[in-house]
C-alpha cells in the first residue's frame, strides 16, 4: 500500500482549522483503502505530531518539521487567517524553494477570504501562481472542507497513478532486456552456425583442389627464382600442389595464395589482415637524404627486407611498414612492386584471392578503379633513391612516393 504524507502548517491558533485537515483525511481513508494495486495510506502531520518527542528541545522540534518537510511529505498545506507569522513563512519558504529545486513537495495555501488582502499574504499568492502551485480562498468551515477534500483527493489520484506509471515502466525495462537477451542468444547461435558452414566450405575447397590438381594455374608459367624456392626448402607438402585462391595454413603461417610454380609445392601468400595508416620510414635522415639501402628489387621484396636488416640493427623502429610484417612471424616482408601488381592488377588473381578472403573473414584486397573512393595507395618495398614505389588503387599505377606518408601495407610470405 502506498502512502501520501501531508504536513500542515498554521499558525497555533488555527488549531481547529489544522484539526479539519486529518478529519477530512480519515474521512476519504475509507475511499481510498481496500483498492488492491490503487490503495492509499493517508498521513496527515502537523508541528503536534512532533511536539510530543521534543517538550524540552523545541528547537529541535522545529527542526524535525524541517525535515520531514523536506525530505518526507508530498505535500505541505498551509492554512492562514488574516496574516502569516514568521515561523509559518519560513516554512513556507522552505517547501517552496524545495519543490522549485526538486519537484515536491507540492505546496497549497488555504487563506481566508478577506476583501483587503494583507500584502504577506498577497506575495505568497504571487509565488504561488509563479511555481504553478495551489492558492485557495476560503469563506467558512463548509467551504474550507470542501477544498480540502478536493485536494486530497486530487493527489491521490496522481499518487496512485505515478505508481503504476513505474510499474508499468519496470515491465517494460524487463520486456526489453528480455528481448536482448534473446536477441544476443539468436545471435550467438548464428555465428555458430555460421561458423560450421564456413569450415565445411574451405574443408571442401581444398578436397576439391587435390581431386582437380590437373587444373592448377600457374601465373607467369614459370617457376619460381630459386632463392624463392630456396627459403622455405623443398619439403614435401603431403599433396599434389597448391593453387591461387587456396587458403594456406601451415600451423605458423596463413594467407591465401596468390602465386604458384608448376608443381604447386611453392609459391607466395598474402595475408588476411592489412594496415591502413603506416609510413615506411620515420628517421629523417632516411627520408630526406639520397641513401642507397639496395632495397631496389622489383620482384622479390624479401631480398629488399634483407638488404635492410644486414645495414641497420634498428630496422624495427625505423622502418615501420617492413615492421609490421616482419612481426607476423618468420617468413614474412614487404611486398616488391611487381609482387603488389601481380596481386592487385591481375583481375584473375585479385577476384580469386578476393572470395578466399570473404570466406575466411579476412580484410578485402584493394579493388583497382573500381571500389576506392579514398584513393588508397599501397607500399612496396622498392626503392627509388629517395622515394619509394607505391601502387595507388584508383587507378593501378606506381608512383614514386615520399617516405613518411602513412599508407596501407599488405603482408607477403613465401612457402
Amino acid at each position: 500500500m502506498k502512502t501520501l504524507k501531508i504536513f500542515v502548517a498554521g499558525s497555533k491558533k488555527l488549531a481547529y482549522e489544522r484539526n479539519l485537515f486529518k478529519i477530512v483525511a480519515s474521512d476519504l481513508q475509507t475511499e481510498f483503502r481496500g483498492r488492491g494495486r490503487k490503495s492509499i495510506h493517508i498521513e496527515v502531520m502537523s508541528f503536534e505530531n512532533f511536539d510530543v518527542f521534543f517538550k524540552e528541545h523545541l528547537k529541535g522540534a522545529q527542526e524535525a518539521y524541517n525535515n520531514y518537510i523536506v525530505k518526507d511529505a508530498d505535500a505541505v498545506f498551509f492554512v492562514l487567517d488574516d496574516s502569516i507569522g514568521g515561523v509559518t513563512r519560513k516554512e513556507f519558504d522552505l517547501a517552496y524553494d524545495s519543490f522549485k529545486e526538486n519537484g515536491r513537495p507540492l505546496v497549497s495555501v488555504f487563506s481566508r477570504h478577506s476583501d483587503c488582502m494583507n500584502e504577506d499574504i498577497a506575495a505568497i499568492r504571487h509565488l504561488c501562481d509563479l511555481a504553478n502551485q495551489y492558492y485557495n480562498e476560503y469563506v467558512d468551515y463548509d467551504n474550507l472542507r470542501r477544498l480540502i477534500a478536493d485536494s486530497i483527493r486530487s493527489l491521490c489520484n496522481k499518487k496512485i497513478e505515478e505508481t503504476l506509471h513505474k510499474k508499468r515502466k519496470k515491465v517494460k525495462q524487463k520486456s526489453t532486456i528480455v528481448r536482448a537477451v534473446l536477441f544476443s542468444c539468436i545471435i550467438a547461435l548464428i555465428a555458430v552456425f555460421t561458423s560450421i558452414i564456413v569450415g565445411d566450405i574451405i574443408e571442401e575447397r581444398k578436397r576439391i583442389q587435390e581431386i582437380e590438381n590437373a587444373k592448377i594455374s600457374v601465373i607467369n608459367d614459370v617457376e619460381l627464382d630459386a632463392s624463392m624456392r630456396d627459403f622455405d626448402g623443398e619439403r614435401d607438402l603431403g599433396r599434389r600442389g597448391y593453387q591461387v585462391g587456396d587458403y594456406y595454413d601451415d600451423g605458423e603461417k596463413q594467407g591465401v595464395v596468390f602465386v604458384v610454380s608448376k608443381n604447386g609445392k611453392h609459391g607466395r601468400i598474402v595475408s588476411l589482415d592489412r594496415s591502413d595508416e603506416i609510413p615506411w620510414a620515420v628517421d629523417d635522415t632516411l627520408i630526406l637524404e639520397s641513401v642507397s639501402h639496395n632495397t631496389k628489387h622489383m620482384d622479390d621484396g624479401m631480398e629488399n627486407h634483407l638488404h635492410i636488416i644486414k645495414q641497420d640493427s634498428n630496422w624495427r623502429r625505423k622502418y615501420p611498414a617492413m615492421a609490421w610484417c616482419a612481426n607476423k612471424g618468420d617468413g614474412w616482408y614487404l611486398p616488391a612492386i611487381n609482387e603488389l601488381k601481380l596481386l592487385i592488377l591481375d583481375e584473375k588473381v585479385h577476384d580469386t584471392v578476393n572470395n578466399t578472403l570473404a570466406i575466411v573473414g579476412g580484410t578485402q584486397l584493394l579493388n583497382i578503379g573500381r571500389d576506392n573512393p579514398d584513393k588508397l595507395r599501397l607500399y612496396s618495398s622498392t626503392e627509388s633513391n629517395v622515394c619509394v614505389y607505391t601502387l595507388v588503387a584508383d587507378d593501378g599505377i606506381a608512383y614514386k612516393n615520399n617516405k613518411y606518408h602513412a599508407f596501407c601495407v599488405r603482408a607477403v610470405a613465401a612457402f
